[in-house]
């Protein structure tokens, strides 16, 4: 992750209603992690602290402080159909096709 996404993240996550519980003593580093739900897996983004502890954060929740009422925050609007390859069919823009 480059500079400009870590400032990008950072400022997501300034916007999540729990925001000192998720910073902690402070944020070193982000992570995309693979997570066990109720129907199989997901990916979520962990904010890495400075004391080597981790947060698990949801960037809709942080976009629901940002854009209220146009953000759902529900069960149906946190689960999109993602293909087993972890895209919605489009091209992804070429990454990682170099």
């Amino acid at each position: 992750m480059n500079e400009y996404e870590h400032m990008a993240l950072l400022g997501l996550l300034k916007q999540h209603p729990e925001w000192d519980r998720k910073v902690g003593p402070g944020i070193k580093s982000f992570q995309v992690r693979d997570i066990d739900v109720h129907d199989g897996k997901a990916k979520a983004f962990f904010a890495m602290r400075k004391d080597g502890s981790m947060e698990d954060f949801s960037y809709i929740k942080c976009a629901a402080q940002v854009y209220p009422g146009e953000v759902g925050t529900g069960p149906t609007h946190q689960r999109r159909a993602w293909t087993e390859d972890g895209g919605r069919g489009g091209r992804g823009g070429n990454r990682g096709n170099r």
